[in-house]
């Protein structure tokens, strides 16, 4: 089927060059949330997408205690909270039992998911004063928002780390992922984090080729880049030391690639890496954590899925 050529754009033609050139690798975070890619990706929360199901799982078998633990904060910070039906089951569950609720902040990268969430939110909170901000969280300013402390929600496995390593744990990008969450929390504060250990890889080379090849559908179809989105597969690849699921494009011939004024050449077989997915073990989180003015309160697996919520006190640094 032949589509429009869409107008140049300039983000994605550089992830793409940083990429081929090899600057950089899993860095396509965010292009894989525009165009197409929402759509996409809402196809895949279906029931045997494990992370989702496992998530929504926990949340509600340990309901009362998660509600318990929160207490009594009156500010709710919700950290990429997805499409409508993602931020229903998971984070509303939890908002709607806490009665001390008067603001919730949104920070969410997709502009589709940036709104759908908000109006979530909305339709379930009507008595709650609501602030979205579409952003990259490390880059959102809430400073001139008032709050003494937050409960900061992120589900959905947001450990999508550009420049992950395969050979080892990523202290550091975990360690700088924690160093934030900390800040928006505030000293007081709480931090729910839902993320996924299973290094089982045959979900996403089942179900997630469509969302993970849609940015390279999307610069076939865009000016200034000369490509051809079925010369490449994807291929998710497990790498248990590095503790993640690398996902990968793989090139099926030789061929060059054009973006902007730059050439770059291929060779069938060259693999590139778009994207990644950690899959942290708890106690390897509870033990960086602990050096980010973050201290384990609670942490619940579910084993089929290798879904956990772990649930932290920000303290004072140390």
């Amino acid at each position: 089927m032949n589509l429009p050529l869409e107008t140049a754009d300039p983000p994605l033609a550089l992830c793409l060059g940083r990429l081929f050139h090899g600057k950089t690798w899993g860095n396509f975070g965010e292009e894989l949330y525009k165009g197409n890619g929402p759509r996409i990706f809402q196809s895949i929360l279906k029931p045997d997408y494990g992370p989702f199901d496992g998530e929504v799982s926990q949340i509600k078998k340990n309901m009362g205690e998660i509600v318990n633990w929160i207490g009594s904060l009156d500010t709710a910070i919700l950290i990429g909270p997805g499409p409508s039906r993602s931020v229903r089951e998971k984070e509303l569950r939890i908002l709607e039992r806490v009665a001390s609720l008067k603001r919730v902040i949104i920070i969410e990268l997709s502009e589709e998911f940036n709104k759908q969430s908000t109006q979530e939110v909305s339709k379930h909170l009507p008595h709650v004063d609501i602030v979205s901000f579409q952003s990259d969280f490390m880059k959102a300013s809430l400073g001139h928002i008032p709050y003494n402390a937050a409960l900061v929600i992120s589900t959905g496995s947001m450990t999508n780390f550009e420049r992950c390593p395969m050979t080892h744990f990523p202290h550091g990008k975990v360690g700088d992922h924690l160093d934030r969450m900390a800040e928006l929390a505030k000293i007081g504060g709480k931090f729910l984090w839902a993320y996924d250990q299973s290094l089982e890889a045959d979900f996403y080379n089942t179900y997630a080729s469509d969302f993970l090849l849609e940015p390279l559908r999307r610069a076939e179809r865009t000016a200034g880049i000369q490509l051809s989105a079925d010369t490449f597969r994807h291929l998710s690849v497990a790498e248990t030391q590095g503790c993640g699921i690398f996902h990968k494009w793989e090139n099926l011939c030789d061929q060059e690639i054009v973006i902007g004024e730059t050439v770059y050449y291929l060779t069938k077989g060259d693999r590139f890496s778009c994207f990644t997915s950690g899959k942290f073990p708890p106690h390897k989180i509870t033990r960086v954590a602990q050096h980010h003015s973050l201290k384990t309160a609670l942490v619940f697996e579910d084993q089929r899925s290798g879904a956990v919520i772990h649930g932290f006190d920000r303290i004072q640094p140390v």
